[in-house]
């Protein structure tokens, strides 16, 4: 946020957020350019004034700590001092900032414009993900895939032909049950009761036919899974390997100020671990996505045209694995965001160290450098233990209710399969009897199913990590640099030469003063050596 600029009447204007009767609030602070001082407690329509006083009657801003707030204070050219209002942490950056410029301005009479980086969403007062303005609640998940995606548009037509060839491959894998009923039912089967298998006088043959064309369908689907496989991992890598070369691209075109505001571990990771996320997600989670679209149609168009109370047994725990799933999307977003902001600063801690380990050494921090990293990952051990624990119970409960559904096919299709064997067992409700290799084309067809359903409850995790990292790298791709270079820029010659004269003071009563006078001329190289390390750096 850049204080002052929202309304033209504000020299700066800032947020604090606990009013005079001790309440949460959104509020205001406002510093009019006719130097009033306004606190407003509800900041969005400026309607509740709550403070008012002249600023040129202020001699200097300050802020006093207290447990768990702080308020803004104020010494008056009186000699008095006042309470102008109290703020929690979350505003405390804000807050600083905006003293820093008031003070300047009581001293020097000049406008500074201030910069203020938020901490906590506007919206709904939740934080940012460590060091970047993006908001895990409010942020629109749909929008960053799309922007990230549009990044890699040339390669949209090699991920078109992979997911063809992974929905080739399960269309094959619904036809093989259908082979292995007619296997069952027309050969198998009849031949069990001494009846003459259907329509062939050679059965054995007929058999092997169906079996070698069983073995043709997996050899098929096999190779043409890896060549979908081969394809997919070739592009994905090509695309990633374009995102990292455009990142570390716009990194270098970034200014300080941009820079500075993120650690060298942090940018590190996004360029490498962050991608790494997305790389692995494009290459497992979308397969699963194409699997699951045509599973789902394939079998529910087979179901409901044939058997369609089978169907309803089918998906009867299909409504309430959902909706557990959206109960506990949120809960477990939540917990594996926060997860995700320790290990970047765990991550962020330890490459600053390595990255300053020289001065680390020359002042003497390292136990203190030590408890620094060992505690931040003390945090991210116990905080990954317990999203471990929670999804190591959460997980086979989501997969139990899952094959609920399989249980009840399994009862109701073995009694409809024994009552068209003896119609005295009992009336079928399922309609009309099932044959026994119509029984087993069916439960295939659910373990088609429930596969893919119990892959989909570990899905929202690999979702939410995913389009964190997006979000992230985004934020740095869509960052505009502070100093642009103009169109027309040329990089000067430098012309000249250069002179150098100094005298170094001897340490010891031994060793005479060396004076060293030097000039280098215009495309001259020159070097320096020494036989020791130490010497050169004496030099």
């Amino acid at each position: 946020m850049t204080a002052g600029t929202a309304n033209p009447e504000h020299l700066y204007s800032v947020e604090y957020d606990i009013d005079s009767s001790d309440i949460l609030c959104a509020g205001k602070i406002v510093l009019t350019k006719d130097m009033q001082l306004v606190l407003y407690a509800d900041g969005k329509t400026e309607s509740r004034e709550e403070f008012r006083y002249n600023f040129n009657e202020i001699k200097e801003l300050f802020i006093n700590s207290h447990i768990g707030c702080a308020s803004l204070e104020a010494d008056l050219k009186n000699g008095d001092k006042i309470r102008i209002c109290r703020f929690t942490q979350s505003c405390l950056n804000q807050v600083s900032e905006f003293i820093k410029a008031a003070n300047y301005y009581i001293e020097t009479g000049e406008y500074t414009e201030i910069n203020i980086e938020r901490t906590v969403c506007p919206k709904c007062g939740k934080h940012f993900i460590v060091n970047t303005q993006i908001c895990p609640n409010c942020s629109n998940k749909a929008s960053i895939v799309g922007k990230f995606l549009s990044l890699g548009k040339k390669y949209i037509p090699a991920f078109a032909l992979s997911g063809v060839l992974v929905l080739l491959c399960n269309v094959i894998n619904l036809i093989i049950p259908q082979i292995n009923r007619v296997l069952v039912d027309d050969y198998l089967f009849p031949a069990s009761e001494g009846l003459e298998p259907w329509g062939d006088k050679n059965p054995v043959l007929m058999i092997l036919i169906l079996i070698l064309i069983m073995l043709a369908c997996y050899v098929l689907i096999r190779v043409i899974n890896i060549a979908a496989a081969r394809m997919r991992n070739g592009t994905s890598a090509a695309f990633i390997n374009s995102v990292r070369i455009k990142l570390y691209d716009k990194i270098q075109v970034l200014s300080m100020s941009s820079i500075s505001r993120r650690t060298t571990g942090d940018l590190i990771k996004r360029v490498t671990e962050d991608t790494s996320v997305i790389t692995e997600f494009i290459k497992s989670e979308t397969v699963w996505m194409i699997e699951i679209g045509v599973i789902f149609i394939g079998v529910s168009a087979y179901f409901i045209a044939t058997r369609p109370l089978l169907a309803l047994f089918v998906f009867i725990p299909v409504p309430l694995v959902l909706f557990a799933a959206s109960r506990f999307w949120n809960f477990i977003h939540r917990r594996y965001e926060k997860q995700w902001r320790l290990s970047s600063t765990a991550n962020g801690i330890l490459h600053d160290i390595i990255r300053g380990i020289r001065v680390v050494k020359v002042f003497g921090t390292e136990k203190k450098e030590i408890e620094k990293f060992s505690e931040a990952n003390r945090k991210l051990a116990e905080t990954s233990q317990k999203n471990e624990q929670l999804w190591a119970l959460l997980f086979p409960l989501l997969g139990f209710l899952v094959g609920i559904g399989e249980f009840l096919v399994l009862y109701f299709g073995a009694q409809s399969v024994l009552n068209g064997i003896n119609p005295e067992l009992g009336h079928s409700i399922i309609g009309e009897p099932l044959t026994l290799g119509e029984l087993t084309q069916i439960m295939s067809y659910i373990g088609y199913i429930y596969g893919p359903l119990r892959w989909m409850t570990s899905l929202p995790r690999s979702i939410a990590n995913a389009v964190t990292s997006m979000a992230k790298l985004n934020e740095i791709l869509d960052e505009e640099p502070d100093i642009r270079d103009k169109a027309d820029a040329v990089t000067p010659e430098i012309e000249g030469n250069i002179s150098l004269s100094m005298q170094l003071s001897a340490t010891r009563a031994t060793n005479p003063s060396l004076k060293i006078s030097l000039s280098i001329s215009k495309k001259a190289k020159w070097s320096v050596s020494s036989v020791t390390r130490v010497s050169a750096n004496r030099l």
